[in-house]
């Protein structure tokens, strides 16, 4: 989504309508059952979508570009802090 308020070809904006849903219904389903973040997701998967286009001006698509590249970071942020630390086991020898 950095990429995008650049001025890049067609075709980039067309694999990041399937990228960022995709990459959003990954982030929410991966165990991460977060009513917060299950909406902002939702959201994004909606304005992103590659079958029913969300038709805007660049200028607000620029804006959401910037806004979901925050949403993805703090979403990556917040649900690797919250992630259980894996714990290692010894087994005991008898």
């Amino acid at each position: 989504m950095f990429m995008a308020i650049l001025p890049m070809p067609y075709e980039f904006y067309v694999l990041l309508r399937w990228v960022g849903p995709a990459v959003a219904i990954w982030t929410v389903a991966g165990g991460q059952k977060k009513t917060g973040w299950v909406a902002v997701f939702a959201l994004v998967t909606v304005l992103w979508n590659p079958l029913l286009p969300v038709e805007m001006p660049r200028s607000s698509w620029v804006f959401l570009n910037v806004a979901g590249l925050a949403l993805f970071a703090a979403a990556g942020a917040q649900l690797k802090a919250s992630k259980p630390a894996l714990r290692t086991h010894h087994a005991k020898s008898r």
